[in-house]
């Protein structure tokens, strides 16, 4: 994410990025650590990835070795859907404390004392962690304007892998799949949205800081931004005191966001809002109203 360089008198903050609700859906029996993977130019996976686990008929643990896999193994993915959830709400920032909770977990499992015939669930399982860590990790270092086209990009063809794997492991407990949620996406793309316009906002502080007047357009911020992008337009309306810049949908089933940056009392402030109702029109912009930055008419602030 773009960060800005400013004085002692003004510190711009990070970002925290939005996320979409939870993916991880518990069910009746089922426990289901899900797996939001992602990057930066090809290290997104797959953001709306479902991990879940179901208990079977083992084909060679049987008898009391199955009861031991099961009290062993069991706790572990327990804690990994737990860890899961965390991390779904964890902003991006804050990411590195849950991804090393996963880490000890890969490590728990790893030294776990469990029969020889449970051996390819341990494997499956660790590689299930792995895939987690290294998922998390990738989202937390990643620009979120690049976050649609890469998250989908790096494991590409993975959940049919993993899919296949699970479903034709015939030793130990285990069976698992994986699949994807086509609702999440809309969710995704409105995420990588808000972080676009975060940076834009930001940029236009840092901006203003340097050359006492905002950039015409986001290219002259040197964000590696144009006014098309592949699922948004960006327009931007600059004024004398107040930037703003309204970025529409391409597609349906979103919403319209505008943000603005303005100088109040000679300090720079942001505001980002998003309409009210999924639209691809332009809304009403940002206005200053008693010396603070609102939202539009038909719009709600959202950062």
């Amino acid at each position: 994410m773009f960060e800005s360089q400013v004085n002692e008198a003004e510190t711009i903050k990070p970002k925290q990025i939005k996320r979409p609700r939870p993916l991880a859906k518990k069910k009746k029996g089922v426990k289901t650590p899900d797996i939001i993977v992602g990057g930066l130019l090809g290290v997104f996976l797959l953001g709306g990835s479902w991990l879940w686990w179901s208990s079977r008929d083992p084909y060679i643990c049987s008898g009391g070795n199955r009861e031991s896999v099961t009290e062993l193994i069991e706790p572990l993915t327990t804690k990994l859907a737990d860890i899961d959830e965390l991390a779904s709400s964890t902003p991006r920032i804050a990411l590195a404390s849950v991804i090393a909770q996963g880490q000890a977990l890969k490590r728990e499992l790893e030294t776990l004392e469990i029969p020889q015939c449970a051996e390819p669930v341990r494997q499956d399982l660790t590689g299930v962690i792995d895939s987690w860590v290294r998922a998390y990790t990738s989202f937390a270092a990643s620009e979120p304007d690049f976050l649609v086209e890469a998250r989908f990009a790096v494991f590409e063809g993975k959940t049919e892998e993993f899919a296949q794997t699970f479903e034709n492991m015939q030793q130990g407990i285990s069976n698992y799949s994986v699949t994807f949620d086509m609702d999440e996406e809309k969710l995704i793309i409105e995420e990588s949205a808000l972080g676009t316009m975060g940076s834009i906002l930001r940029g236009q502080q840092a901006f203003y800081l340097e050359n006492r007047a905002f950039a015409p357009n986001v290219e002259a911020l040197e964000l590696g931004l144009t006014s098309e992008g592949s699922n948004y337009s960006y327009e931007t309306s600059n004024l004398s005191d107040i930037v703003v810049h309204t970025v529409t949908p391409k597609t349906d089933g979103l919403r319209t966001l505008s943000g603005a940056t303005a100088v109040i009392q000679g300090n720079t402030t942001i505001i980002t809002c998003a309409s009210d109702e999924l639209s691809d029109k332009p809304i009403s912009p940002p206005t200053i109203d008693a010396g603070i930055l609102v939202c539009g008419s038909g719009s709600s602030r959202v950062d």
